[in-house]
């Protein structure tokens, strides 16, 4: 049983690990990069990258839920808690903020004016670095319960 709990634990860190250092470098490298293009070369920039980074965010996110359940009821702790919960957050927090921003962004065409592009990708990474503080959270407050135990 043990063996299995642990390897339950380190998929669930590994896998929010992953979630938090893709949103962190996507915050850190990508949204920077992309500062110093033309705005249409913003706008194509974002939509050739945007649907492929979402598919695997998104599933990789729920695929990560049911092995924090099973800890939890293995090893309960409060950090196991905390990310589960901000974890669940990003679900509502992404249909309610993101969602309309991303819908106006691949809807836009070179002919959309240049200043609605540039405030759009600038909202768009501002909540962007909301979830990666989320996703960021969660990964420190598992380590911390993994470290505890």
């Amino acid at each position: 049983m043990t063996l299995f709990v642990n390897m339950i634990e380190l998929i669930s860190l590994l896998g929010i690990g992953i979630m938090a250092g893709a949103s962190l470098y996507i915050s850190w490298v990508e949204v920077p990069a992309r500062q110093d293009l033309a705005t249409l070369d913003k706008l194509v920039n974002w939509q050739s990258i945007f649907p492929k980074a979402m598919a695997v965010l998104k599933t990789s996110g729920m695929a990560i839920l049911p092995f924090i359940l099973l800890i939890m009821v293995f090893r309960f702790h409060i950090g196991w808690l905390v990310a589960f919960a901000l974890l669940i957050a990003l679900g509502p927090f992404t249909a309610k903020k993101i969602a309309p921003t991303i819908e106006i962004l691949l809807g836009f065409t070179p002919e959309t004016d240049t200043s609605e592009i540039e405030r759009k990708i600038a909202n768009w990474g501002r909540l962007h670095n909301l979830r990666t503080w989320m996703t960021g959270t969660a990964f420190a407050a598992t380590a911390l319960a993994s470290l505890s135990m």
